[in-house]
């Protein structure tokens, strides 16, 4: 399973690190984490706020395309 937050940047991080998502109105940036079933994390990804979630969320599908064992 793979889901999305917006994370709060603090004002003392330079522009350049943060961006805006005019859905939320949220400056800062995105967390997507992909979990198993059973709820150990796989993959943590950070992301600058304007990226469409879909790149995201192809990424994070690539990088688990060869799972560590367990």
């Amino acid at each position: 399973m793979i889901g999305s937050r917006s994370l709060r940047a603090a004002k003392i991080v330079a522009a350049a690190d943060r961006g805006y998502g005019g859905g939320k109105r949220v400056h800062g940036t995105n967390r997507h984490v992909a979990v198993d079933a059973l709820g150990p994390l796989l993959t943590v990804r950070l992301a600058i706020e304007p990226c469409a979630e879909r790149q995201i969320h192809m990424a994070a599908q690539r990088a688990l395309k060869f799972p560590n064992p367990r």
